[in-house]
C-alpha cells in the first residue's frame, strides 16, 4: 500500500515539481477542471498549476487530486474492498511522523469512499528554492494537518484527493474548499451512457 500511496501523491505534485512551473489564477465562478475523463469544480482565486491548488502559496495550504485507472492498482489495494480503509489506516499508522490518524469509510456522492485525517510534520506543497533557503536559515519544526480521499467510480477508477495546511487559521478555513471540491467530482459516462453525479 506504502508504495501505490507515494506513486499517487508523487503524480499528483509531478505537475508542481517543475522549474518551469505555470502558476493560473481561477478567475471565473464555476471554472472547470475537465481532463481524463472527470471533472471539477474549481474554487475561485486560487491558483492552479497541474493538479495542484493553493490559495496562499503551496506551504500554507495545497489540495491535490489525481484520477488513478483500475490498472495501476493491485487488487488488495482496491479503494472499493472493504479491507482498505483498515489497510490505510495501518499504513499511515507505522509512520512516526504521522499523529492524530482517524480513518473511515463513506459514501460520497454514490460512491463508495475511504477519508483519512491526520497530522503529519512535512508541509503539503513542494518546497520552492526560497522554501528552501528560508527553512536552512530558520528550521521551523511544526506538524500539518491533512484530510486525505480515496473515492472509488463503479466505472472503474479511482480518484485521490488530498489537502495540506498548518493546523491553525489554514487549515479549517479551507477544508470546506476541499470538501467542495472533492463533492463537485463528476465521471464522464463512456459513449451512448448518461453522466455519474
Amino acid at each position: 500500500m506504502s508504495r501505490l500511496l507515494v506513486l499517487v501523491l508523487v503524480a499528483a505534485l509531478s505537475s508542481c515539481f517543475s522549474f518551469e512551473v505555470r502558476w493560473e489564477r481561477v478567475e471565473t465562478r464555476n471554472a472547470v477542471f475537465h481532463q481524463d475523463g472527470y471533472r471539477l469544480e474549481l474554487p475561485l482565486g486560487w491558483a492552479r498549476c497541474g493538479n495542484c491548488l493553493t490559495r496562499d502559496g503551496s506551504s500554507l495550504q495545497a489540495i491535490l487530486f489525481h484520477r488513478m485507472p483500475r490498472a495501476e492498482a493491485e487488487a488488495e489495494l482496491d479503494p472499493g474492498a472493504p479491507e482498505f480503509a483498515d489497510g490505510l489506516k495501518t499504513w499511515l499508522g507505522q509512520d512516526e511522523h504521522v499523529r492524530n490518524l482517524e480513518c473511515e469509510e463513506l459514501t460520497l456522492a454514490g460512491r463508495h469512499a475511504t477519508r483519512a485525517r491526520f497530522e503529519w510534520s512535512s508541509a503539503p506543497g513542494p518546497p520552492s528554492f526560497d522554501d528552501s533557503l528560508m527553512a536552512f536559515f530558520f528550521p521551523i519544526d511544526g506538524w500539518y494537518r491533512y484530510e486525505l480521499y480515496w473515492v472509488d467510480d463503479p466505472g472503474g477508477d479511482a480518484f485521490v484527493f488530498a489537502y495540506g495546511a498548518p493546523p491553525l487559521v489554514y487549515f479549517e478555513r479551507d477544508l470546506d474548499v476541499f470538501e467542495r471540491l472533492v463533492a463537485s467530482l463528476a465521471v464522464d459516462a463512456p459513449s451512448g451512457e448518461s453522466a455519474a453525479p
